[in-house]
């Protein structure tokens, strides 16, 4: 049997909260002023969340090897039992969903997501746990009525009428009548996939009194402080009431306006960008033939300089040229020319 970790505490004659059985020790104890009374039995104010027999907290038993206590449960008083035994029970209780009941207990944001669909940050006001729902087909146990506070996007708030059943697969829904009840009462009611994440898994196999606390402090983390959503779907119609209606609407038709604004903007931030970047190609590849006309240049200069050296070289050539023919034809003048003219050089 799987203890309760949770039950109710009467204030006054109207006004009640459930509360965890380490909060109750807490209020018990002098630290909490002793605001809890459970001794004696007439005077106590606890009671089972769907038995309405009196209960009392429980310290978790010492886990000798590790240093650290079980959780905390209620139990009922010495000699009583539960009228429940062997009949259905509105609340399954395991150790699973009494963990995820600690969780979200006190949880600052989370995220619910549906298939195919964006993810939905709800921002909360108030869990209120195991919220007992009056519907014309009887009373409901909602593992948690979620009071929002507002949710991102901001008009999906109104679209709830500011409030969600969450409930667990791995426990049971209410009855379909009883949905269709809370429907018509405008509490839309999420079904989460409620589930270890992958390193939680990959680091317990399963969920016992030694890591209950670890798990628990992994999954807050999880789940309010990572990427990491509540994925499920809507088991009811969402009935979502004329005044939050108009107000869902008015906010749905802005968000949708800066969705487009936002989604134009982005276009016109991608044509500048993509602008840019073709001014900066255009300004490499002038600036890349600008190198290649300056080598060109350079080289162009070196043969202007070359073809002015070889033509001065070929002037001077010529001009060697014509002075050998001139010595040649001297030459030939002086060798057919006779002796006697030689001497006088009279050639």
């Amino acid at each position: 049997m799987v203890e309760k970790m949770f039950a109710k505490w009467i204030k006054s004659s109207n006004e009640f909260e459930v509360i965890s059985a380490t909060k109750a020790l807490f209020l018990k104890s002098a630290k909490g002023n002793a605001r809890l009374v459970t001794s004696p039995k007439e005077k106590g104010t606890l009671f089972d969340v769907e038995t309405d027999l009196q209960v009392l907290p429980i310290t978790g038993r010492l886990i000798k090897n590790k240093g650290i206590r079980a959780p905390n449960y209620f139990a009922y008083y010495k000699g009583e039992d539960s009228p429940l035994k062997g009949v259905s029970h509105q609340i399954e209780w395991s150790m699973e969903l009494q963990l995820f009941m600690q969780v979200f207990e006190g949880i600052d944001k989370f995220q619910i997501e549906e298939w195919d669909k964006l993810p939905i940050f709800v921002i909360p006001k108030h869990m209120k746990i195991f919220e007992r729902v009056s519907t014309r087909f009887g009373t409901v146990i909602l593992k948690f009525l979620v009071e929002i506070d507002h949710t991102l996007p901001y008009s999906q708030s109104y679209r709830y009428n500011q409030r969600i059943g969450l409930e667990f697969v791995f426990s049971s829904l209410p009855n379909p009548q009883k949905l269709v009840g809370l429907s018509e009462l405008g509490i839309p009611v999420f079904q989460v996939q409620a589930k270890l994440s992958e390193w939680t898994k990959r680091d317990y196999d399963e969920i016992t009194d030694e890591n209950f606390e670890e798990i628990k402090e992994e999954l807050i983390k999880t789940f309010q402080n990572r990427n990491y959503r509540l994925q499920g779907k809507f088991v009811n119609s969402i009935n979502t009431t004329p005044e939050n209606k108009e107000k869902y609407e008015t906010l749905k038709s802005y968000e949708e306006q800066l969705e487009y604004l936002e989604k134009q903007k982005n276009l016109k931030v991608e044509s500048i960008n993509k602008a840019k970047n073709e001014y900066q190609d255009t300004q490499d590849l002038i600036a890349q033939e600008k190198i290649k006309l300056d080598e060109y240049k350079s080289k162009n200069k070196y043969y202007e300089k070359l073809e002015s050296d070889n033509s001065s070289l070929t002037n001077k050539l010529i001009n060697a040229n014509s002075k050998l023919e001139t010595a040649n034809d001297k030459l030939k003048r002086v060798n057919n020319a006779g002796l006697f003219k030689r001497i006088f050089k009279n050639w």
